[in-house]
């Protein structure tokens, strides 16, 4: 019996299903059509397995095997939330294998390690050979970051002697642990065309010649090592549907229905609406999370009632009424952070509240402040490689950057000019620093209550606004892992005075009851 992955391929069963192994790749070179390959072989042999489907991807394979979809998606075969210990168990004892689609959690790499945990937990007494699959190994065993001590890590050089094997799969090899990599005593490369991903395989791949052609594979084609098999294999047909192929254009033919068409859209002002920026006030309620104050609705109503006194104290009438006091909403999200602390595999759970691009500081007073970055961008492997430094130095010369960062004079520079720019790293006597923003960072994870609220009670209410959240914490801490993000709501209380057709509005913040300025 073998695990046959395409012409002239077959592997040992036993080496997939114990050992360490990785199919690397770029975007496009059939790295993770590789992977289904080698599934549906472990399936057809009823060789039990986990993979880790960052993407929904690998779902397909209930069409023809007998495999347990463990997702949060409606029609799963069993839910996200399971007792994991005993979904292993059960997958050991009926050798059945286990697709973890995480694609849909906010979380994905938690996720992932509380199952990864549970499994290690049940091998360490069965000890049966089991595979461990993870796609985007980048993420779950990253190079730089480790946001706790690495089950991923702990598996790869730990698990042999339990019977958990390994295979990671990933397109960033740059990005993914030294300590996983060099345990990997064989696999496939796929095409690469970053420096950084070429120059990462050299601790798999020491032949130079090899190497050299690695830019230039096609499609489906891939370099083994450690299997002693020919100089390249070209990957079999998967017997059921790729759900992660790109969608292919096919056949388009020009309509001709087009005065129809644009008869159909004349007078159809619903279409210039639908793309308006500007948030349509609705009344409709939705559930969120509000954060706690000490500040309520009675004690804006109090404060009104003395604004009144003052006035009439000051000019012995009462010149004003009390239009209305009511709620208002500031939408933010708050995230827990694990940051690196500077020593070795030790780390900090940190708290951040973000309203826009301002950071929110709810300590003694709610107050904000401008995160400084005028645009969230993604961080390129030169600027990661320049960050990376500051986890090691807190202050670093040209020449240090250079040493540690392991990248060329001209990228560097450049490197460094853009960090410079978006406000991540600041030049002082000869030395460059990390920008850092813990100044920001709350001592803890604000407390919150479930509560219906209406949307036009929401200042500036935005349905999707948390989604570009992500980009922008990675880009004021770029070093640290984002293990928790949620919608929240800060409380407010409008008080409106009014003299005739003359109006005063007060702000006040719900969770000290201090008058804010502007907001």
């Amino acid at each position: 019996m073998g695990i046959d992955i395409g012409e002239g391929a077959s592997l040992d069963p036993q080496l997939i299903v114990t050992g360490r192994g990785c199919v690397i790749g770029q975007s496009g070179s059939g790295k993770s059509y590789l992977v289904g390959v080698i599934v549906e072989e472990l399936c057809k042999a009823n060789l039990p397995f986990v993979i880790i489907d960052t993407e929904g991807e690998y779902r397909s394979l209930k069409s023809m095997f007998n495999v347990l979809w463990v997702s949060g998606e409606k029609g799963a075969d069993v839910d996200i939330g399971v007792n994991y210990r005993k979904l292993f168990t059960e997958s050991l004892e009926n050798d059945v294998s286990v697709i973890l689609d995480v694609s849909g959690e906010l979380d994905k790499v938690d996720t992932a390690y509380k199952a990864l945990e549970a499994l290690y937990a049940v091998e360490n007494e069965r000890k049966e050979p089991f595979l461990v699959i993870i796609e985007e190994a980048d993420k779950f065993a990253p190079q730089i970051v480790h946001p706790r001590i690495n089950i991923v890590e702990e598996i790869s050089v730990r698990g042999r002697k339990r019977g958990i094997g390994l295979l990671v799969a990933t397109q960033r090899p740059a990005n993914v642990s030294k300590n996983v990599l060099a345990q990997c005593s064989y696999g496939f490369i796929g095409k690469l065309s970053i420096d950084n991903d070429i120059k990462a395989v050299d601790i798999l791949i020491n032949d130079r010649k090899t190497i050299a052609k690695i830019p230039e594979l096609e499609t489906g084609t891939f370099i083994p090592f450690g299997l002693q098999k020919k100089e390249f294999v070209k990957v079999r047909k998967r017997l059921v549907e790729h759900v992660g192929s790109t969608p292919l254009i096919g056949e388009r033919k020009a309509t001709t229905k087009l005065g129809s068409v644009i008869s159909d859209l004349k007078g159809s002002r619903e279409l210039r609406h639908s793309i308006s920026t500007k948030p349509a006030k609705s009344s409709s309620i939705i559930e969120g999370s509000v954060i706690v104050g000490g500040f309520t609705i009675d004690d804006a109503k109090s404060y009104a009632e003395k604004l009144l006194k003052k006035q009439f104290f000051m000019f012995g009438k009462k010149t004003e009424d009390i239009d209305f006091v009511t709620t208002k909403y500031i939408q933010a999200v708050a995230c827990r952070l694990r940051i690196p602390t500077g020593h070795k595999r030790e780390f900090k759970d940190s708290y951040l509240l973000l309203k826009g691009n301002e950071f929110v500081l709810t300590e003694k007073n709610l107050s904000f402040a401008d995160t400084g970055i005028t645009k969230p961008s993604k961080l390129d492997d030169n600027e990661i490689a320049v960050l990376s430094v500051f986890s090691i130095k807190n202050n670093a010369r040209h020449s240090d950057i250079q040493k540690l960062g392991g990248i060329g004079d001209k990228a560097m520079d450049n490197a460094i000019k853009s960090l410079k720019r978006r406000g991540l790293v600041i030049e002082k006597e000869g030395k460059f620093h990390f920008n850092d923003r813990q100044r920001y960072l709350l001592e803890k994870y604000p407390e919150t209550k479930a509560e219906s609220l209406e949307t036009d009670k929401v200042l500036n209410y935005d349905k999707g606004y948390e989604k570009n959240i992500s980009s922008l914490v990675s880009n004021i801490f770029p070093t640290a892992q984002i293990i928790e993000m949620n919608p929240v709501y800060i409380p407010i209380y409008e008080i409106n005075l009014r003299k005739g057709d003359r109006v005063r509005i007060f702000k006040i913040d719900g969770l000290y009851g201090n008058v804010l300025e502007s907001i």
